[in-house]
């Protein structure tokens, strides 16, 4: 073989074997994700990413990731917004920009972030009427807010209110029983300040009841007889909270009527209590 060719082959065998150590030395030593790396932001942290390469991960105490670059972070401080949010509490974002960062006590964030609404509660013994609310105050603690529709706030408590053309007040009493006399009638209407509805004597329409001296502040006397009824006729759809009246003599024969629909029949027997006052659903008694 000529001595030319040998060389040759010489040659090339020793460039592969160098080619074949230099890429075992570059596969051995090549740097893996999440190997630190040197970047260009002398405030950055760099790490080599899936793709081999070196990215910006993170940066000093102070400074904030903004791209490629390490920016100065501007967040976490109070401030005024041009445009306040009920319950909200502002604070300026990395740029300093302000923005809602979070809401107050009795406050939660809505969904899209942009906004506080108050946060509803539930309380052992509550209103069944009630709307409960979160304080503002107090994280712990749980208020009625409002009542719900149909009723009305007083005092603190939900009451409801009816809707109601004419009121009956009907003597359930029978053979032998005697009359019941009805003492200052008065109505209150469905407002939360519960003025007093006028009555007038044309207001009564019933005909097996005697009755008199209907006066301009809703007093009302009236007689009524065992089986008979008074009929208060207050008008379409008046809106009252509560009934109240005083009896002569106290009874457990007395049944109020709301548009003919009954609202129950008195059940008090003690002779001290003679008043009578219907008011939520319930009948209470006093003297």
């Amino acid at each position: 073989m000529d001595e030319t060719v040998i060389i040759l082959i010489v040659l090339m065998g020793c460039f592969c074997c160098m080619l074949l150590m230099g890429g075992l030395g570059w596969f051995i030593t090549r740097p893996e994700e999440g190997d630190e790396c040197k970047g260009k932001d002398k405030k950055g942290e760099y790490e080599i990413d899936e793709d081999g390469k070196c990215v910006l991960v993170s940066c000093e105490d102070g400074y904030l990731v903004s791209g490629k670059k390490c920016v100065d972070d501007l967040s976490g401080e109070a401030c005024t917004p041009t445009t306040s949010v009920t319950g909200g509490v502002f604070k300026t974002d990395v740029a300093g920009a302000c923005v809602l960062d979070s809401c107050s006590t009795g406050y939660k964030m809505d969904t899209d972030g942009t906004g506080c609404t108050r946060e509803t509660c539930t309380k052992d013994g509550a209103d069944v009427h009630g709307i409960y609310l979160k304080s503002t105050s107090n994280i712990n603690m749980c208020e009625l807010d409002s009542c719900e529709e149909g009723t009305i706030m007083v005092a603190g408590n939900c009451h409801t209110v009816y809707t109601v053309s004419n009121v009956f007040i009907k003597n359930t009493g029978g053979a032998g029983d005697g009359a019941i006399e009805v003492n200052s009638l008065k109505f209150l209407d469905g407002t939360e300040n519960r003025s007093k509805v006028i009555l007038t004597d044309n207001d009564i329409v019933s005909t097996d009841t005697t009755h008199s001296n209907v006066t301009a502040t809703g007093d009302s006397w009236a007689s009524i007889a065992a089986g008979g009824k008074i009929d208060i006729s207050l008008g379409n759809n008046t809106k009252i909270s509560k009934v109240s009246f005083k009896v002569n003599n106290t009874t457990d024969k007395i049944q109020l009527l709301f548009d003919k629909k009954s609202q129950g029949t008195t059940t008090n027997t003690d002779s001290t209590k003679k008043t009578y006052t219907y008011d939520d659903g319930k009948w209470t008694y006093s003297t």
